[in-house]
């Protein structure tokens, strides 16, 4: 399985893995599957009625199954989201809705032959692209299940009677700025890396306006608890 390192939007580095091509025939086995048994549940409900506009309204998300699911589950279909592979932008972004819907317009011809176009395609682009990835800008890449690290780490549980570190934190910090701080950590952990760790670090200075002596991870680590302490504190606070 091949892997591609992108720069994201933040200037971080990001390694990830190209979904293989039995992953993806599964994802789409799984997500046919779907598909023909809603299609026979139709079917069912229409040898009761004999409403001709009924029926095109019902059969209408078979025809955007894939663009409707891909775009309200970030890249993913039931399919892939069970193969662990979504679709993301070859710059390592979100995908957008334009590339996913040149996804969609072009899948007719990707699965000409039996899906023989498709396959001959990611078999033979480096970064194992069907048409519509081509033209959508777009990569399928392979989710690393991280159960260890989501465990003990991600949520960044604030224990009882902890006291914030850097009070900037509350009215500087927003949710995004978290976000990018817990992937940046999460990448640190899966491939070793530093660089972006230490790159998003003089970021959070510089925006908080400070220049700690700690570590960078404990530094980082620091940052997401004291977030989540004030977003407790504000949490009860409303609720009161």
């Amino acid at each position: 399985m091949s892997h591609i390192g992108v720069y994201t939007a933040q200037n971080i580095f990001i390694n990830f893995k190209i979904a293989g091509i039995g992953d993806r025939i599964a994802a789409f086995l799984i997500d046919l599957l779907i598909l023909t048994a809603y299609a026979m549940f139709i079917s069912f409900v229409l040898s009761t009625t004999e409403s001709f506009g009924i029926g095109s309204v019902l059969y209408l998300p078979i025809l955007f199954y894939h663009p409707l699911f891909e775009y309200l589950m970030n890249g993913q279909s039931p399919g892939k989201k069970q193969m662990k592979i979504r679709v993301l932008k070859e710059e390592g972004e979100p995908v957008t809705i334009s590339s996913i819907l040149l996804r969609w317009v072009l899948s007719p011809i990707d699965f000409m032959m039996s899906g023989g176009i498709a396959i001959s395609s990611i078999i033979l682009t480096k970064q194992g692209q069907r048409l519509g990835d081509l033209a959508g800008g777009t990569i399928v890449v392979k989710e690393k299940k991280l159960e260890n690290y989501d465990k003990a780490f991600i949520r960044h549980q604030v224990e009882e009677g902890y006291e914030p570190v850097f009070p900037a934190v509350k009215v500087r910090l927003e949710q995004k700025d978290i976000d990018l701080i817990q992937d940046v950590l999460r990448v640190r952990l899966e491939h070793t890396l530093n660089a972006p760790a230490e790159k998003i670090r003089a970021v959070m200075e510089k925006k908080l306006e400070i220049n700690s002596d700690r570590s960078t991870v404990n530094f980082l680590h620091t940052l997401v608890k004291d977030f989540n302490y004030y977003q407790s504190q504000e949490e009860a606070y409303n609720i009161v």
